[in-house]
């Protein structure tokens, strides 16, 4: 019984420690599971491509890319260098600089082990990566100790060991933080942990050195990732109320001048670290790197719903856990915390800017990846939840405050079971990372492999083979003519081709709906031998504002209908994702050089949906 009264003091003194325990080796173990088997590639690669260029080869404007084409192609990167902006004979890193910062004492200790032991000095071969690895680990452990010294300032300990359990263990944070070790969202969670600890912390004791310190991470979190600016309203809105207004911000600011100072000229130095980039790379302070016309933000067309509820990527499908966080927010206002306002009006924010990415079930992911970079701040909230349904109200017996608590425990259980069960369905293949329907989450609901014909209720598959991206079923599909074409008043009833450019035509929404793929089938008849003309190639691709996406550039192939005595030849094209409905579908015929013949004469353009 003593053994037990102690284990009992123990957990009611040391909760929230023995909770960090268990998620730092939840951490680990997942990490020791799933190690990163090419660390600095794709989006990893594009970020950190700074430091190489700025520590080995003194060219942060890429005057020579060699050194670049040639990591590429030895530690496989990526199948495009994506990652650079390059026109008119330069090129311009795509993202920003924040996460090279961020990244630089993994790169400096690697570059050190790489001159003991022998390995290139490169900034890519093992050492670099291992070490960067490592790092990532510390910068994610240091954003848990972290979230847990915040939470102590506002909760109690029971509190605190709870939600920091189901932050880790009932949420998407371990596959986004742990699974995509060195992607930002880790990176960016910690940086907000430390945000939200130094913004409690000097409205607590008034230390001016928190507000400094405060800016300088909101300075980083912005450098990192531009919309991450947003994170100001944490340390400047943090105390406002509509009834006290800026007054005692403004009054407790003024009596810091000096330090306020220091605060805004470490921010100015560290956001002008891009500026300065931009101008030694393009020749201008600013500079939109991102050359992707087929995605980007969209603050009049948001996909909320789509972000919360979809069976795709929805947060609250496959998060539901943060249910209990949002209604916490209504409690949060209802006590009348001072840091409500500030809370809520980042939260708000930060979940419009994710839903207005055009993009917005964001790649291969579980649940919605960029949310959990502000999990620190959506503790808080789930806090305030988890005191109101556990702190006895007064009129409340003792049977059901038990009842109670019982039921939460029971059913946060039940919510942490099947999240765990589900990242591991993601890691295993069952759950697929962008391509999810109701119809297939039924079949493979707590299945530990995948069903015999689940499958097909999958989203299509975006995946080029060999370049193209093969259609399976076209028999499911319903087809109707966009464009047929009549040449009976060409010569000889067929279109002479000898330009660079033969029939461009656009066409503004192809697809007639959001459901289902969309196929475009280009028929196209010649009747002359193909192996005696010079046929242009066919080209399809969207438009958006210009600039064009999705872009396909197919030979014809052509075969002989002995029946019509003419050569004939299909080209498909799958219909986009499209960035905003009102792009435009372009077809044309084109080849490199003109001044060659060709002739057409037959090209009916048909789609195809379900």
């Amino acid at each position: 019984m003593h053994y037990i009264s102690a284990m009992k003091s123990l957990f009611r003194k040391q909760a929230s420690f023995i909770a960090l325990v268990i998620c730092i080796f939840a951490q680990l173990h997942n990490a020791w599971q799933h190690p990163q088997k090419n660390p600095i590639s794709w989006d990893v690669f594009g970020y950190y491509l700074y430091l190489p260029a700025f520590f080995l080869h003194n060219d942060l404007a890429l005057s020579d890319t060699t050194w670049v084409h040639d990591a590429q192609e030895k530690y496989g990167a990526s199948d495009t260098l994506y990652q650079l902006n390059c026109k008119d004979g330069t090129c311009v890193m795509k993202y920003s600089a924040g996460m090279a910062v961020l990244y630089s004492p993994a790169f400096l200790v690697g570059h050190l082990i790489a001159l003991v032991d022998g390995s290139p000095l490169d900034g890519f071969s093992p050492p670099y990566q291992k070490a960067l690895c490592f790092w990532s680990i510390i910068v994610a452990i240091i954003g848990l100790v972290y979230l847990r010294k915040s939470l102590r300032l506002l909760f109690s300990e029971q509190i605190t060991a709870l939600v920091l359990v189901l932050i880790v263990l009932a949420s998407n944070y371990l596959f986004t933080v742990i699974v995509t070790l060195n992607m930002p969202h880790n990176y960016l969670f910690t940086l907000y942990a430390l945000l939200l600890y130094h913004t409690l912390v000097f409205h607590k004791d008034g230390l001016a050195c928190h507000f400094r310190v405060s800016l300088l991470i909101v300075a980083l979190l912005a450098l990192s990732r531009p919309t991450e600016i947003i994170s100001i309203i944490i340390p400047l809105f943090w105390g406002f109320s509509f009834k006290a207004g800026f007054s005692p911000k403004i009054k407790a600011l003024a009596q810091k001048k000096s330090e306020f100072l220091k605060a805004a000229i470490i921010f100015a130095i560290i956001g002008g670290i891009q500026l300065v980039y931009w101008k030694v790379a393009s020749g201008h302070w600013i500079f939109y790197s991102y050359n992707n016309p087929g995605e980007g933000l969209e603050f009049f067309h948001p996909h909320f719903i789509e972000l919360l509820f979809s069976w795709r990527k929805g947060w609250l499908i496959y998060t539901p856990v943060m249910v209990f966080a949002i209604l916490g927010l209504f409690l949060m206002a209802k006590n009348r915390f001072s840091g409500s306002w500030a809370i809520l009006g980042l939260l708000l924010l930060h979940l419009y800017i994710s839903s207005a990415w055009t993009n917005w079930w964001y790649a291969e992911s579980f649940s919605q990846r960029p949310l959990v970079q502000v999990y620190p701040i959506w503790a808080i909230a789930l806090g305030f939840f988890i005191q109101a349904s556990f702190i006895p109200e007064r009129l409340s017996s003792v049977r059901q405050i038990q009842v109670k608590q019982a039921f939460f425990l029971l059913l946060f259980a039940g919510i942490t079971a099947l999240n765990l069960f589900q990242h591991w369905q993601m890691c295993a293949g069952v759950l697929k990372a962008d391509r999810m329907t109701f119809d297939y989450y039924k079949q493979v609901f707590l299945k530990s492999a995948i069903p015999n014909g689940a499958e097909a209720f999958l989203l299509i598959d975006r995946t080029p083979i060999n370049g193209v991206i093969p259609w399976n079923d076209p028999e499911t599909y319903i087809s109707r003519s966009l464009k047929k074409w009549d040449f009976s008043g060409e010569v000889n009833q067929q279109l002479h081709l000898h330009q660079r450019f033969d029939i461009v035509e656009s066409f503004p929404d192809v697809a007639s709906s959001d459901f289902g793929p969309t196929w475009v089938k280009a028929l196209l008849t010649t009747p002359k031998d193909p192996a005696e003309q010079n046929f242009p190639n066919v080209v399809m691709t969207y438009t958006h504002e210009g600039e064009g996406y999705a872009y396909q550039n197919t030979p014809a192939q052509f075969r002989f209908n002995e029946e019509q005595q003419v050569w004939q030849a299909e080209v498909d094209y799958l219909v986009p994702e499209i960035r905003r409905y009102g792009d435009e579908f372009i077809f044309q015929l084109y080849r490199e050089q003109g001044g060659t013949d060709g002739y057409l004469s037959g090209l009916e353009i048909l789609v195809f949906e379900r």
